[in-house]
């Protein structure tokens, strides 16, 4: 009789918990598809991006929560149950800073300093991870461009880097809203400084911010949405060992994870940025 129960419950566990292929799209309120929304399952490192037409397939179990984010969109956290055919984000709405309008500006450089830099090396970004520092004792900017050294080129990369500008929390250090209102990407078919222009999206900061750059499946050489982290190639950008370790404070995280702070680590992503004031 135990033997019994025993194969029953283990039957029902196993129907609790099987993993079966959930797939939905993922639209604005407009229903226009949103592609390169990540997707992950909550607490883990195993999720997905949406494709180009906004379709999402992933192995989920159905008591799974997972967490939506796209630049531009406001964060959504979901239970895998609740999930019907399309799922809508809702635009974020970013609060502009006054900014005093000046016949003459100062232009400024944040981020890597190669003044105060002895040694360089290089790492391999894992996809779904978002590497960047945060700077702070900023006046009120805009910011105008920003730049990624791109260690070695990747013309047919399985990989793109995505830029990632944050408010930061002022006692954690951690980024909270973005400040972008579209997905920008490096070129990354060259080596050397990556320059993105940012003019026309008015993005004004004060204080404190975090850039970064997030490591994104190149969707045009995936054709498979389902993915782990661990099967893709990775790319690859440049570090350098810092050595004013209190100057820069390095941020990372996994997508379905929460961000690190390492404020005693000195390896931060060559990366920069110019504003004016």
């Amino acid at each position: 009789m135990k033997t019994i129960r025993f194969l029953v419950l283990l039957i029902l566990s196993t129907n609790l918990y099987s993993q079966d292929k959930k797939e939905f799209n993922i639209t604005d309120n407009s229903l226009i598809p949103i592609p390169y929304a990540s997707i992950f399952v909550k607490g883990s490192t195993y999720g997905t991006y949406s494709n180009f037409i906004g379709k999402v397939s992933l192995k989920v179990s159905s008591q799974d929560t997972i967490t939506i984010s796209c630049i531009g969109f406001e964060n959504k956290e979901i239970k895998v149950s609740e999930v019907s055919d399309t799922l809508i984000l809702t635009k974020s709405i970013v609060k502009l800073n006054e900014f005093e309008v000046k016949s003459e500006y100062n232009n400024q450089i944040i981020g890597f300093d190669r003044r105060k830099t002895f040694r360089g090396g290089s790492i391999y970004g894992l996809v779904g991870t978002i590497h960047g520092i945060v700077v702070s004792g900023l006046k009120t900017s805009q910011i105008k461009d920003i730049s990624l050294f791109i260690d070695e080129s990747n013309d047919s990369s399985s990989t793109l880097f995505m830029v990632h500008i944050y408010k930061v929390n002022d006692s954690t250090n951690l980024p909270t809203q973005s400040l972008l209102s579209k997905k920008m990407f490096f070129d990354d078919s060259k080596k050397g400084w990556s320059i993105i222009n940012l003019d026309s999206l008015n993005v004004f900061i004060d204080n404190k911010i975090f850039i970064g750059v997030e490591i994104v499946p190149n969707l045009e050489l995936i054709s498979d949405s389902i993915f782990n982290v661990k099967e893709l190639n990775n790319s690859k950008f440049r570090v350098n060992l810092y050595n004013k370790k209190n100057t820069l404070i390095y941020v990372n995280g996994r997508r379905g994870l929460v961000y690190r702070v390492e404020e005693s680590y000195s390896n931060f992503p060559m990366i920069k940025a110019t504003i004016q004031n």
